[in-house]
């Protein structure tokens, strides 16, 4: 999971990766509210998932200044 300001009608969605490393990457764009709400609803599973949106919720600083 990647926590960076991006354009997103420019972010390609779906599986990428690498065909020789056998890489298997999803792509999705979801927003933060809706991330955040599943985060507390219990539906999301992956517990590298779960740390990530735990640690967006405890940042105070906006993206890129830090204090």
């Amino acid at each position: 999971m990647y926590y960076a300001p991006v354009d997103l009608s420019a972010v390609p969605t779906g599986i990428h990766g690498l065909p020789e490393e056998h890489e298997d990457i999803r792509v999705s764009v979801i927003p933060r509210h809706i991330a955040l709400a599943w985060l507390k609803a219990g539906k999301i599973q992956a517990s590298l998932a779960i740390i990530a949106l735990q640690w967006l919720v405890l940042e105070k600083s906006p993206l890129g200044c830090h204090s």
